[in-house]
């Protein structure tokens, strides 16, 4: 968007950000921009950050990765409904993990993926609106799964990058905006797609607190 190029002119032309722009930043993300995120998270979206951190990343599939790297050992599972998105299989598979299939529907049937868990599984994942079917999965169906998640101790990884794109009568619903999800929900967004920026790399997660030190070593080594 003109107003993106503009904006970015602005900015490089700004002393304080060239001074900054030369330096390693922030782990997490430069403030402002978090301030930002937080505020489009907590404030129009109303998702509950309590027991949430957020982190900058270079695009959500970059932060998909870096979850993966922290929360799995080699052999263990991550649930994906079917048809699943294939960069999250991949990056499951760099972090020594299995990712599961699960045919259950393009709306997720809560109960096949609770057959589908193993002490070996470690999160399940949805995408809505999904990729690639396009179907946005209704707020009942997604608060089931983060419930069933919440209580076999695994994590919702809710992948939300096409958010802003939703045609049809079924509202966008993040599993982030359950009360008390925080502590098991990680939300990913990605400013390629809702603001034309696919180059620019950029994206961001809502992810449990408890996570951030395994993150911080992911991000430290491998974008920073």
């Amino acid at each position: 968007p003109e107003a993106v190029h503009a904006a970015a002119k602005a900015a490089l032309n700004a002393q304080s950000t060239m001074a900054r722009l030369d330096r390693y930043g922030p782990m997490e993300g430069d403030p402002e921009l978090l301030d930002a995120v937080r505020q489009e998270l907590a404030g129009r979206q109303h998702l509950d950050l309590d027991g949430s951190a957020l982190l900058v990343t270079a695009g959500s599939n970059m932060a998909f990765n870096a979850i993966a790297q922290v929360i799995l050992d080699p052999g263990d599972e991550v649930i994906l409904p079917m048809p699943w998105y294939f960069n999250h299989v991949m990056a499951i598979q760099l972090a020594a993990g299995v990712p599961v299939g699960v045919p259950a529907g393009l709306v997720p049937d809560p109960e096949r993926l609770a057959s589908a868990i193993t002490p070996r599984t470690r999160a399940i994942v949805t995408v809505s609106p999904a990729n690639p079917s396009g179907v946005v999965i209704p707020g009942h169906v997604l608060a089931a799964i983060n419930q069933l998640c919440a209580e076999r101790g695994l994590f919702h990884i809710s992948d939300e990058a096409y958010a802003a794109f939703v045609h049809g009568s079924v509202p966008h619903q993040s599993p982030g905006q359950i009360r008390g999800s925080g502590s098991h929900t990680i939300t990913l967004h990605s400013l390629s797609k809702a603001y034309g920026m696919a180059g620019w790399r950029l994206g961001h997660a809502a992810v449990p607190r408890q996570l951030l030190a395994g993150l911080a070593k992911v991000q430290d080594t491998v974008m920073i």
